[in-house]
Parts: structure tokens; C-alpha cells; sequence
């Protein structure tokens, strides 16, 4: 729907969006979201007696477990690491973002972009979190000018997640 409206009524999807990728984009967003995925959980150290590591995990397993044979394994992988990173980026980075920075400035974009995108999770213990992986996304997608990091760093952080607990 954003690419849509960015041909037909602005100046394409590249232009307003940043929906665009450079060959540095994809190694570096992978490293990044592969990395962010080992140590925003490191966020929650302080609260340890509080929270545990199985809290944390505790959405993305019960997501993971609701796809138990291969084929469905396969869609999960698709829908989490592909679809989500890339439609989440496009709402975030590309309108969301954007938008509030023609309006308020980057840094204020940047950080409204990341709350939102934690909020918006609906899932309260990991907002934090999700607010920090945020914040990395919009000063990527705001420094770069472009999307392809962002959308890298979201699917390898994504995998990651997917990963680990295939492998617990």
C-alpha cells in the first residue's frame, strides 16, 4: 500500500520512502541485527530478579511452537523473517519515520518512530527491547537515507530469535 501511494501521489518509493539497497546494506544490517539480537536482552540484566531470559522469550516461543511440521515451519520463517521486516520497515522507517522528521526533525522521528513500533508489538515486557532495536533502525534508516539496512537488520534480528529457540 505505501509503494502505491508513494507512485501515485509522490515521488516514488525511493524518494519518499528510502526503499532502497546498496550492496553494504545487507551484510551490515545482518551483522547488526544478529548482534542487537544477543544484547538487548543484556537491557534486562539490572531487573534479573524480576525478569528472566524465559519471560523474554516466552511470545516469540509460543509463536514458534504453533508451527510444528516442516511446511508450516517454512511459512513461519517467511512471515518472520521476510514479510514482517519488510512491511514493519516500510510503516516505520519509511512512513513513520519520514514523515515526523519532515515535521519535527530526525532525532525526535527517530525516537517517536521506535516507541511506536514498541507499542505497537503489544507486548509489554519486551517494549523495551523492542524500542531499543527500534532506535537503531531509525538511525540507520535516517543516516543511510535508505530502507535495505533496516529491512537486513530486522530479518537477521528476527532469525536470530527464530534460531535460538529451534535450537533450546
Amino acid at each position: 500500500g505505501a509503494v502505491w501511494v508513494t507512485r501515485r501521489r509522490g515521488n516514488g518509493p525511493v524518494a519518499d520512502l528510502g526503499l532502497a539497497v546498496r550492496p553494504l546494506d545487507v551484510p551490515l544490517g545482518l551483522a547488526l541485527g544478529v548482534v542487537l539480537q544477543l544484547v538487548v536482552p543484556l537491557l534486562y540484566a539490572p531487573f534479573g530478579q524480576w525478569v528472566s531470559s524465559r519471560d523474554l522469550e516466552q511470545p516469540a516461543r509460543d509463536l514458534v511452537h504453533q508451527f510444528p511440521t516442516t511446511p508450516s515451519k517454512v511459512l513461519l520463517v517467511v512471515m518472520v523473517c521476510v514479510c514482517a521486516p519488510v512491511t514493519e520497515e516500510l510503516l516505520y522507517r519509511g512512513l513513520l519515520l519520514r514523515g515526523l522528521e519532515r515535521r519535527l526533525g530526525p532525532l525526535v522521528a527517530v525516537v517517536v518512530s521506535a516507541v511506536v513500533f514498541g507499542l505497537m508489538h503489544f507486548e509489554p515486557l519486551q517494549t523495551p527491547g523492542l524500542v531499543a532495536f527500534g532506535l537503531v533502525a531509525g538511525l540507520l534508516a535516517w543516516r543511510t537515507g535508505r530502507l535495505g539496512p533496516s529491512m537486513a537488520m530486522h530479518l537477521a534480528f528476527n532469525a536470530t530469535s527464530v534460531v535460538l529457540i529451534w535450537m533450546r
